[in-house]
């Protein structure tokens, strides 16, 4: 489009800024057919002293400048100041003119896009690429020809829906690209290096499988967050060291471009996208660099694009999972990009014994293979397979590997890659001719042999943008792609609120994140073994007898076998892409509103009273009941602290296992700036428990494979450190290491908020517990235990008293591991999400619940078959034990399970009715605990006559003064030996005070039973009684904590007038 830009010149007459935009609006205005009157051309043509002609000729060519700019999306200042940079306009005229047409393209453009009736309706369209060639070619590398792209519309000329649009090659691309390119789960799968069964390491133990070593190291990738990078979402194992690899992945990659003429050539000549493209990919390779990722697996196809038109990279962690190759039995490399330096390393590794995997299990690899500089010369192979257009690119290994090896370190690494790749002098000659220098200029940077001189990718993309700006070409950048990405708060989430203008054609089940559609997939049935067959990646066809890992053949008697098929050990980098049908197929009857629902308004939220009786277990397996808790815990933990109540209101109904690391932070109170705390820590300071914690981390919960790996045990040490340091008013106990394990389970990247939750979670629930002499806090613990049982399961508190089998026997473990080391990490998630709403008395609960379950079996067991017992505690029912403990936790007395020692501040004004501490012999010599006025009063107040009360003192007493509703039965006139043959009473004489009691007694068998006396007689008489009730397994038996006289000050006092 040809514009004679010297009639513009006239424009600098014009009288005002104003007038000059009224010719801009009416040169658009003529784009669309419309003539401008007659009376403009006059006032045109007198103001800039020019004849009529020449005034129509001045807006057309105009119109033909804002054409031109609309097809080719100039639309910004810079973009227009370069188009008009070839014009000799004067350069205050050019400026001038730069700025209206800024101001007013994009008022042009979505006038024509939203305005109807103009063009008829576009129904599909295709398109090619013209190429004219100039006939007078030069020597110089100036382009010689130019592209034309020519369009073939398909419309609708009788339709009543018209539209008007614009649409570049841009637009073209983009619009491909949401057509064939489609956001997945992609499955990778191989398998790791087996290990002789006898080979140890230097520490004489088994060495750790180079399965779990890759499963250690993938925890990192998880972290990786760049907008050019393909996420990692989760990995696992399978059987014979098999490892399915699971991340976000588009359909779509470069090397799919390359296999398409017409959108290859497209792309080929559209300079905006090459140079977007080349800096998002440079900016990828930044962000790995800053994480010390190195790539090797540089291609074409892992270089993913998204619907958007962005590029993004995958399978960029297998080099650093399988810590550089040495984890696996295959090269993690590609050999078509492989830089040179490489290739002499790998093989002085292979033909070096001193450079084999260290095998102690604490030792990380980190060696020179892990070079970025590799990554460099890569990136400019695959620009070359690029813009040479070289199509499935397959070369000879071993001819690859000689060539290399015989490299020179000062040859042209830019002719060798050419050589390499069979591309002669003539095809060279014309493609960089094609191709705009900048780009020849970075390959030729890129591939340079010494990797000393070669640039690292910072430098790289220095270079580039220092040409793109000789080229003027600088505003093309995106300088806002940082190589960091923001540092997210504790509990940030990204939530936006549902448009329906804005997100008819959006997939919502991804706008739940990659990571949420990765768990709701293993929900619904998911399967990666399954995934593989389905696509055809793993044979099946084997006979029974060729699994086995040796069979002998019956005809010649030769063994025969492998543990592992070849086919199946051999590695392919193909991502194989995961079905989401089943989850779509379960959400499709959601409306939109479920995915984007408001806190504030009841009717939004659904209900879900019906699933919610069903156990935890099954609810965690419901598609449709875990999607509804995900989204209402992601918008309660964005609102946090602001919405904390409603959180911990959700959270004691159950807690999703997707968000179970922020509720559980959210309930233990972790300060948000934990981060800053934890970074302040030495954590490298040598302590005097440092040999003890490592003798304890190889034992903790290794069962679990995240907690096995080399990661899970240096950063449990490095918690558990940082621990010790902080409170240096507490000690390390056995324990503790269980203790720390399921905080930094789930939250394995983030090692603060696992400290945070830690010392918060020792502060409440075992508060005192690790003092160098923790002795009497024990002590006082396990009595109050032992309280628990009398008042809810007597006739065990009364068997085990019997048989003298104290809870020091077996409980401590229970309670200074808050029950971590007894049962595994699937169990305690399911007890702390209950145990964490609670206070700090309810493990004491738990514990009841649990001698609950057992009781059959410890009632019909003596002393030695108990201490058998419990060093090998049987399945627990977990939902059970849950339930129990909540309904024990709601009816027990608050004040029967005080203790001094339980961390809570005392309050300022303690009033007679609160609890005081009792000493430790008193509380063993009592079997029933002890109960508050305030708690006596609170009983009243409910209404609920669940309660009774026992006054003991003498007749002539109570006759004098009294509480209301109490029961008088004098000590003394109770007969302990007919009290203990209560199964051969069956009268009731009112005047026999031990009937009386016996029938008040079977009476209220499931109401709590306060036994009241005068201060000075509680030792002698109300625990006598209370003991002796306990020892005829009466439940819920008490004594009223500093007796009668502190009643006297209540509405509950009566004294005779």
């Amino acid at each position: 489009m040809d514009i004679q830009f010297d009639l513009f010149e006239h424009l600098i007459k014009s009288p005002s800024k104003d007038f000059l935009n009224q010719i801009l609006l009416e040169s658009f205005n003529q784009t669309e057919g419309s003539k401008p009157s007659n009376n403009f051309l006059n006032q045109l043509s007198q103001s800039l002293e020019i004849d009529q002609t020449t005034s129509e000729s001045l807006l057309t060519e105009l119109g033909k400048l804002i054409r031109k700019l609309l097809f080719e999306s100039c639309t910004d200042l810079q973009q227009i100041q370069n188009v008009l940079a070839t014009s000799s306009l004067q350069p205050n005229l050019k400026n001038l003119l730069s700025k209206l047409l800024a101001e007013r393209l994009a008022q042009f453009k979505s006038k024509l896009i939203n305005e109807e009736g103009m063009v008829p309706k576009l129904l599909d369209f295709d398109w090619r690429i013209d190429i004219k060639m100039d006939s007078n070619l030069s020597d110089s590398g100036s382009k010689s020809g130019q592209q034309a792209c020519i369009l073939h519309l398909k419309t609708d000329e009788n339709s009543k829906e018209r539209s008007r649009s614009i649409m570049d090659i841009g637009d073209i691309i983009k619009q491909q690209f949401k057509k064939r390119s489609q956001k997945q789960l992609g499955l990778l799968s191989f398998c790791a290096r087996l290990y002789p069964n006898d080979k140890c390491g230097s520490n004489g133990l088994p060495l750790t499988p180079n399965s779990i070593r890759i499963y250690g190291k993938f925890q990192y990738l998880k972290t990786l967050n760049n907008r050019n990078l393909c996420r990692y979402v989760d990995i696992q194992r399978g059987q014979n060291e098999r490892l399915f690899v699971l991340s976000e992945y588009f359909s779509l990659n470069l090397q799919d471009l390359l296999n398409d003429t017409y959108i290859y050539n497209l792309i080929i000549t559209n300079t905006n996208l090459l140079v977007k493209w080349i800096d998002q990919i440079l900016n990828g390779f930044l962000y790995l660099n800053d994480h010390m990722i190195t790539n090797r697996l540089v291609s074409l196809k892992n270089i993913c694009i998204s619907p958007e038109g962005n590029v993004l990279m995958t399978n960029y962690g297998l080099f650093y999972m399988s810590e550089n190759s040495h984890c696996v039995n295959f090269p993690v490399v590609n050999f078509e990009s492989l830089a040179p330096e490489c290739y002499l390393l790998d093989y002085l590794r292979e033909n070096d014994t001193n450079l084999e995997q260290p095998t102690s299990n604490s030792e990380l690899l980190n060696t020179d293979l892990n070079n970025p500089k590799s990554d460099v010369w890569a990136f400019g192979c695959i620009l070359v397979q690029f813009f040479f257009g070289l199509k499935n690119l397959k070369i000879n290994q071993e001819y690859i590997i000689e060539r290399n090896l015989n490299l020179d370190v000062n040859s042209n690494g830019y002719e060798f890659i050419l050589d390499l790749y069979g591309i002669d002098e003539n095809k060279k000659n014309l493609i960089e001719q094609k191709t705009r220098s900048i780009f020849i200029k970075l390959i030729k940077k890129c591939l340079i042999v010494d990797a000393l001189k070669r640039p690292d990718f910072k430098e790289l993309y220095e270079y580039f943008s220092e040409c793109l700006i000789e080229e003027n070409l600088g505003s093309l950048l995106n300088h806002n792609l940082g190589t960091k990405t923001e540092n997210l708060n504790l509990f940030s989430n990204k939530i936006r609120f549902c448009d329906d203008d804005t997100i008819q054609e959006e997939d919502f089940l991804w706008r739940r994140g990659v990571n949420e559609v990765y768990y709701l997939w293993k929900l619904a049935a998911g399967d990666c073994l399954q995934t593989l067959k389905t696509n055809g990646r793993l044979k099946t066809t084997l006979r029974p007898i060729h699994k086995f890992s040796i069979y002998t053949e019956v005809e010649n008697g030769y063994e025969h076998g492998k543990l592992i098929h070849d086919e199946e050990l051999r590695f392919n980098d193909e991502i194989v892409p995961v079905s989401l049908d089943q989850i779509r197929n379960r959400l499709n009857s959601l409306t939109k509103k479920a995915f984007f629902p408001l806190l504030e308004f009841k009717q939004d939220q659904v209900s879900m009273e019906n699933i919610q009786q069903q156990p935890v277990n099954i609810r965690e397996l419901d598609i449709e009941y875990q999607f509804y808790r995900m989204i209402l815990f992601s918008r309660y933990l964005t609102s946090y602290p602001f919405k904390r109540d409603d959180l911990i209101k959700e959270c004691s109904v159950d807690i999703p296992p997707f968000y179970r690391n922020l509720a559980w932070a959210v309930l233990l109170d972790v300060s948000s700036n934990i981060s800053e705390i934890y970074a302040s820590i030495n954590k490298e300071q040598i302590t005097s428990t440092d040999r003890q914690i490592d003798v304890d981390i190889p034992r903790c919960h290794q069962y679990e494979p995240l907690m096995a790996t080399p990661q899970g045990h240096i950063k449990l040490k490095r918690v558990l450190k940082s621990w010790v340091i902080s409170n240096p008013n507490l000690v390390y106990w056995q324990g503790l290491d269980s203790l720390c394990a399921p905080f930094l389970y789930l939250n394995f990247n983030r090692e603060e908020i696992a400290y945070g939750c830690l010392t918060n979670f020792v502060k409440k629930y075992a508060a005192n517990f690790f003092l160098k002499d923790n002795s009497a806090v024990i002590h006082e613990y396990l009595a109050v235990f032992s309280h628990l049982i009398s008042f809810n399961e007597p006739e065990l508190a009364s068997h085990f008293e019997s048989i003298d089998f104290r809870p020091d026997l077996y409980a401590i473990p229970w309670f200074l591991t808050m029950f971590a080391h007894v049962f595994p990490l699937y169990k305690i998630f399911h007890l702390w999400d209950c145990l964490l709403v609670g206070s700090s008395s309810f493990p004491l609960c738990i514990g009841v619940a649990i001698l609950k379950q057992l009781r059959n079996i410890l009632l019909n067991s003596d002393f030695n078959e108990c201490i058998l017992f419990f060093s090998e505690l049987p399945e627990i029912n977990i939902e059970k034990c849950v339930k129990d403990s909540v309904n024990i936790f709601k009816n027990t007395p608050e004040s029967c399970m005080y203790r001094e020692h339980s961390g809570n501040e005392s309050k300022l004004e303690e009033s007679l009715l609160d609890m005081t501490p009792v000493s430790l012999d008193k509380m063993r010599a009592e079997l029933a605990p002890r109960i508050s006025g305030r708690d006596i009063l609170s009983l009243v107040e409910n209404k609920e006559n669940n309660y009774i009360l026992i006054d003991i003192r003498s007749s002539s007493e109570y006759s004098n003064e009294f509480i209301t509703n109490s029961k008088n039965i004098p000590y003394e006139a109770i007969n302990f030996q007919k009290l203990s043959q209560t199964g051969s009473l069956s009268s009731l004489n009112e005047n026999d005070m031990t009937l009386s009691l016996i029938h008040l007694l079977n009476k209220n068998k499931n109401s709590i039973k306060i036994v009241m006396s005068c201060e000075e007689s509680i030792d002698s008489e109300a625990v006598d009684l209370a003991n002796r009730l306990v020892k005829l397994k009466y439940s819920r038996v008490c004594v009223l904590h500093k007796g009668f006289e502190i009643l006297k000050p209540t509405i509950l006092y009566q004294r005779k007038a």
